[in-house]
């Protein structure tokens, strides 16, 4: 321990030695005359190295440190304040010195040896021992020996690293990069040089940010640039449409997505016009177009889609697309909450408000899908039937046994309420006890038809949604404001 602590002294200049004490007396107690010209530091000490003391754990040991001058002639004033600030360098914070074990933060009371105790004539809780003359020479111990320590440099700021920062350049588009183009537009780290004609003859946008007075462009700049914030994919779907002339055959959902969204933006109201017009093929208003659609999405669309399908309706104000494709997002099962993510990364889902429609809606379909295949087979025969009674009960039979029919039923869960059920009449009444005009009651054009009018012509009701011509398919469209007029 005196070692440790002769180390960590003489790294502060100008003390030279120290000597411990021992125990620090009491406040009440006659100091020691010797220690009015020295000055004395009282510290904790939680070491191993002390001997054991008469005095309660946690005593503090007493440092006398020589050479140092005399900060108050009365010893009696230390007594009063013991708080008092004694100027050392203990107050100036420095660098730690290298090589020392760390100071233990619980006292640790152990017995040690006794060569390292101070040699006192009475406890050390009474009196402690006299100082020594500071002009005699000291003896100290072998152990008491203090350990050279070399100068440690003055610790200074760190110095800070330089980074080398690299010119940040967007790539070129392999696609649509003209080197006669005179328009380059940036999205991301992908740069695209157009024509800017085309794009503002179709964007209004465009249209009235180019023909803005531009500034005289530096000799390294070869054409206006824009910098948007759309993602490099969107914006080549976009800018593709001014190059190719218009849509392509069959575009894909991100595609259509692109021209609504960007179309939506930048103000090109034929653009997204013609995007609408073509979702509403696949996704009407009216009962008659219904069963000429082959298929409940676009060929180059998924299911999933449906849902980008519902919020480009709401975007672009094509109300009259939303009762089918919230009917067909019904349809998708748990995937309908999970969404789906987009070229971009960006992940797709329906509003809070409109997850709620299909969740309800579908409860609602379900019940509507049952209900019109029970009417449709009631035992109501047809006015001019020529045996009723066997037809009766063959109408009968064909609802009873309704349950059983694998195919049927999963219209049903399905929520295929358009699905024909002359497949299930030819299986179940093969011996063909209905009459024919009881068949066509109840056929493609009978029965079966009214129940899926009917449906269809509820279905704003049923998914919660306002559409102004619905059913007759009239007035539903987003009206656009021709930009060459």
């Amino acid at each position: 321990m005196r070692r440790i602590l002769s180390t960590y002294f003489q790294s502060y200049s100008p003390f030279v030695g120290f000597h411990l004490l021992g125990d620090i007396p009491p406040l009440d107690k006659e100091p020691v005359p010797d220690l009015r010209e020295r000055l004395c530091i009282a510290i904790g000490v939680q070491t191993e190295d002390l001997p054991p003391s008469p005095s309660p754990p946690g005593t503090p040991v007493m440092v006398a440190i020589q050479d140092v001058p005399s900060v108050t002639s009365d010893p009696q004033d230390l007594q009063e304040d013991s708080t008092a600030f004694v100027p050392s360098p203990l107050s100036t914070p420095r660098a730690p010195t290298p090589g020392l074990p760390p100071v233990l933060t619980d006292p640790i009371h152990a017995p040690v040896d006794q060569e390292d105790a101070p040699q006192n004539d009475t406890p050390s809780s009474t009196a402690p021992t006299v100082v020594p003359d500071p002009a005699e020479p000291l003896t100290p111990q072998d152990d008491d020996k203090a350990i050279d320590v070399p100068e440690l440099p003055t610790p200074g700021p760190a110095p800070a690293e330089t980074v080398p920062v690299e010119d940040w350049s967007p790539q070129r588009d392999e696609e649509l990069w003209f080197d006669d183009g005179n328009l380059s537009i940036v999205a991301g780290n992908v740069e695209f040089r157009v024509y800017k004609g085309p794009l503002m003859k179709q964007s209004g946008f465009f249209k009235d940010m180019l023909s803005l007075p531009q500034p005289s462009l530096p000799a390294s700049v070869s054409c206006a640039t824009v910098q948007v914030s759309d993602s490099p994919e969107d914006m080549r779907h976009f800018l593709r449409t001014f190059v190719e002339g218009g849509l392509r055959f069959e575009p894909t959902f991100h595609e259509i997505s692109a021209y609504i969204r960007l179309g939506h933006k930048y103000q090109c109201d034929k653009l997204v016009q013609r995007s609408v017009d073509y979702l509403k093929k696949y996704y009407v208003d009216n009962f008659d177009e219904w069963f000429k659609v082959t298929s409940l999405d676009p060929p180059t669309f998924q299911s999933i889609h449906r849902i980008g399908v519902v919020n480009l309706a709401r975007l672009a104000g094509a109300d009259g697309l939303l009762p089918v494709a919230l009917m067909c997002c019904c349809m998708l099962g748990s995937d309908i909450s999970k969404g789906f993510t987009r070229e971009d990364g960006t992940l797709e889902t329906l509003s809070v408000e409109d997850l709620t429609r299909c969740f309800v809606g579908r409860a609602k379909l379900l019940e509507a899908t049952f209900v019109a295949t029970h009417r449709t087979f009631r035992d109501t025969v047809a006015p001019d039937c020529k045996n009723p009674s066997r037809c009766k009960e063959a109408l009968q039979r064909l609802l009873h046994q309704m349950i059983e029919n694998a195919d049927l039923m999963r219209d049903i869960r399905d929520l295929r309420f358009d699905n024909s059920k002359t497949d299930y009449i030819n299986s179940t009444d093969d011996d063909r006890e209905l009459c024919s005009r009881c068949f066509t009651m109840i056929g493609k054009t009978g029965r079966q038809q009214e129940q899926h009018k009917e449906i269809f012509k509820k279905l704003p009701e049923i998914m919660d949604v306002q559409v102004e011509g619905w059913w007759t398919g009239v007035d539903n469209n987003i009206q656009v404001e021709d930009p060459d007029t």
